[in-house]
């Protein structure tokens, strides 16, 4: 189990109490696991002060709302960034849907296997960091394609896709 990315996963997914009462002890985690180099850590930290600057839960999860509900340009579905609207996206979720039964996850009901955070979860549920990277590397293109949407919409979460493209990419 690699924790970066179950703490990245995280920090893309909907806010909770427990993710905003453990963003410290996040941040430790990921320095403690190690993964991550300087540039790497600076963008997490970028990320972490943008969501500790919200005043209450309630208020993240509106910003949160308003950002990905809201937006179709700037989504966590790694399939609207390959197939947009196309009926082969159909069999690319059932494909994954089945790699991550064989690997022991079974995905959140009612959410759509190519949502970025369970992705991540299925990264994280790698033997290694060395395979984790491997398995983070075959989304490279995707994560290209999210980081320049993002970077045109200034988009907050921004900084942890442009984290997750530097990981694809070592």
């Amino acid at each position: 189990m690699v924790r970066t990315f179950n703490i990245i996963s995280s920090l893309l997914d909907y806010p909770s109490d427990e993710l905003k009462d453990s963003l410290d002890e996040g941040m430790a985690s990921i320095d403690e696991e190690g993964i991550l180099n300087e540039s790497q850590t600076a963008l997490l930290e970028q990320f972490v002060v943008y969501a500790k600057a919200f005043a209450s839960l309630r208020d993240w999860q509106s910003a949160y709302s308003d950002l990905f509900d809201n937006q179709a340009k700037t989504n966590l579905y790694l399939f609207d960034f390959v197939y947009g609207t196309s009926k082969d996206r159909g069999q690319a979720m059932v494909d994954l849907q089945e790699e991550y039964l064989r690997a022991g996850l079974i995905p959140r009901e009612g959410e759509l296997p190519d949502y970025l955070p369970m992705f991540l979860q299925y990264v994280a549920n790698q033997e290694s960091t060395t395979e984790a990277l491997k398995v983070l590397h075959d989304i490279q293109g995707v994560l290209e394609k999210m980081q320049r949407m993002f970077a045109m919409q200034e988009h907050p979460y921004e900084p942890l896709i442009h984290l997750l493209l530097t990981l694809s990419k070592e």
